[in-house]
């Protein structure tokens, strides 16, 4: 049996290159670019997402209002959180009076999902 003395030593480093001690294999640290690299641009994109609610029905009224808190609490924060509603005049009166932060919209189109959403998205 021969002993094959070419083998590397072995590799300690993760999947993303650092060591256990969160250091690329030349020291410096695992979120800092290398010396001679410039360091990556970190600012936030130029991008805002707004998010279009369609709703029918006041029987799901309290999925209504965890979705919207759920919405406004998101990070980044959208941009505008617009709740519409598909032709049902007393629930729009309601979002309208009792979630005064978001932008309530009814349906324009023909009755359905489709329209509901594509009436919200016309506003944002």
């Amino acid at each position: 049996m021969s002993l094959n003395t070419d083998r590397q030593p072995p590799d300690h480093t993760t999947p993303d290159h650092t060591t256990p001690d969160h250091t690329t294999p030349d020291h410096t640290p695992a979120d800092q670019p290398p010396p001679d690299q410039p360091a990556p641009d970190r600012s936030p994109p130029d991008r805002s997402v707004s998010v279009v609610i369609a709703t029918y029905t006041e029987r799901r009224w309290t999925e209504l209002t965890e979705t919207v808190r759920s919405s406004l609490t998101q990070q980044p924060p959208p941009a505008r959180v617009v709740v519409a509603v598909d032709h049902n005049e007393a629930l729009l009166a309601r979002v309208r009076a009792e979630l005064p932060q978001v932008h309530a919209v009814r349906n324009r189109y023909a009755r359905g999902a489709s329209g509901t959403r594509n009436s919200g998205v016309d506003v944002v």
